[in-house]
């Protein structure tokens, strides 16, 4: 296993959701505020202005600060510093050109009864504020790296500057500032961090992979000779300190070694290697298949239960890393006999196909297709079957935070969607009929088939 390559994995977090322009808040104008950059380019730079005579409500949750630009408005995060003459501080994000202005708008706000959404908000402002210090960490460390070769040092005082060591530099902050930069600045992982970890390869690597204490001055080792010791303790530490990560991603599943192939491959494949290892994924059956279970159950009506029977086949690789179905065939039977068939699109167009005894609805995304024609210019009566509707997924999940309504896809529809993709992966594995019952969610009388709905968990997960 490469080294290095181990601080490329990409991790899971939860990012707490911000809501604070959404629910039940109600905001006011109080005061506008305009920034001018002056003579000078502007990168990030703290502003401030006086709240005197503006509000005597002086808090954080009765303030809020919103950047207008042409005609929209961005929330900003703001800090409330008391005392005789208050002020405001918040970032002046990003760069602003000299001679540049920009406005601002400070609003108070008000907002009814609510404990569950004062902790949401809460939540939000505490991810957020530790989104910006990890980010402002990583751009302070940049700001320090060696001008010729990119990489950052050791330490900022003394001789710490000229060198760069696999313990320190490497190991205490490469590995947060990769994380940092996947989940917050992809832009910046993509381009900074991958260079910096080549560059690293190519001047630090000095038995095999394993790297060695580099001078920028001197731009080469500081020591004529390696020294065994240091450099298995500095690999030691540099793995230690990128393993977290891999354990992360890995989550339950059991330990395995990174490679390339396990994340995300580079070339061969368009789409993650992780969707074709069964530890991790049951294969394009669930990856896929719920976009279109999901829309095939609606129709049917069957969107909060599922089939009674499926039966099903795969082909599957006699060998190597990726392990899921290839070509597969799947049957599912409801209880008023309608069948559902799902095959993969080797030979069959990517969509949904709803036949009937006199026509038929062909729908992916963005198209439709139907015989007779006439179906697609029909108009749907007022007493007749209405769905809903949601052009945007995001914006119909916060909308529905401000009116308390349910989602056009709620969590229970996606299970059940879900349940159906990975009831076919259950039959393609064991290549025989079963029979489900939808209310218990388990299958009925078949002890090998139940098993499969679980899977053992490394510890220290479990549920």
């Amino acid at each position: 296993m490469k080294l290095r390559q181990l601080l490329l994995v990409r991790v899971v977090m939860v990012l707490a959701l911000i809501l604070t322009s959404q629910s039940l808040l109600v905001a006011e104008p109080s005061e506008k505020i305009t920034v001018e950059a002056g003579k000078h380019l502007r990168i990030d730079t703290p502003v401030s202005a006086s709240l005197d005579g503006i509000t005597d409500d002086l808090s954080d949750a009765s303030l809020r600060l919103e950047e207008i630009k042409n005609s929209h408005r961005l929330f900003v995060s703001s800090q409330i510093e008391p005392g005789n003459l208050p002020k405001l501080w918040w970032i002046l994000s990003d760069t602003t050109l000299p001679r540049t202005k920009r406005t601002y708008e400070l609003l108070k706000r008000t907002h009814a009864e609510d404990p569950a959404f004062d902790k949401a908000l809460e939540n939000g402002k505490l991810a957020n504020e530790g989104f910006i210090r990890c980010q402002n960490y990583v751009k302070a460390w940049l700001s320090h790296a060696d001008p010729n070769t990119g990489l950052i040092p050791k330490g900022l005082r003394g001789d710490r500057k000229d060198i760069w060591n696999a313990q320190d530099a490497a190991a205490d902050n490469y590995p947060f500032m990769v994380l940092t930069a996947t989940i917050t600045d992809r832009p910046l992982f993509e381009c900074c961090m991958l260079d910096m970890l080549r560059t690293e390869t190519r001047l630090t690597s000095r038995i095999a992979v394993l790297p060695d204490t580099y001078s920028f001055s001197k731009q080469g080792f500081t020591t004529e000779e390696p020294d065994l010791g240091r450099i298995i303790f500095g690999s030691s530490e540099y793995i230690k300190d990128g393993l977290l990560p891999l354990t992360e991603w890995l989550g339950p599943a059991p330990w395995a070694e990174y490679t390339e192939k396990r994340v995300h491959p580079q070339d061969g494949y368009g789409r993650p290697g992780w969707l074709r290892i069964s530890d991790y994924c049951c294969g394009m059956i669930t990856a896929w298949g719920s976009h279109h279970i999901d829309i095939a159950q609606w129709a049917m009506g069957t969107e909060y239960t599922g089939p009674v029977e499926v039966k099903g086949w795969a082909e599957y690789p006699k060998e190597g890393l990726w392990d899921v179905h290839g070509k597969f065939r799947i049957e599912y039977t409801y209880a008023d006999g309608v069948k559902l068939i799902c095959e993969d699109n080797t030979k069959n167009k990517q969509g949904i196909l709803f036949e009937g005894t006199e026509s038929w609805i062909y729908v992916r995304r963005r198209l439709i297709d139907a015989q007779p024609t006439s179906l697609l210019t029909s108009v749907i009566r007022p007493n007749e079957i209405h769905l809903a509707r949601s052009n945007n997924h995001k914006q119909n999940f916060l909308e529905c935070i401000k009116s308390r309504s349910q989602t056009v896809a709620p969590v229970e529809i996606g299970h059940r969607s879900n349940t159906v993709c990975v009831l076919g992966y259950i039959a393609m594995l064991l290549g025989r009929k079963l029979k489900w019952n939808p209310g218990k969610e388990r299958f009925i009388n078949d002890t090998e088939a139940n098993r499969l709905l679980s899977r053992p968990m490394r510890s220290p997960w479990n549920l």
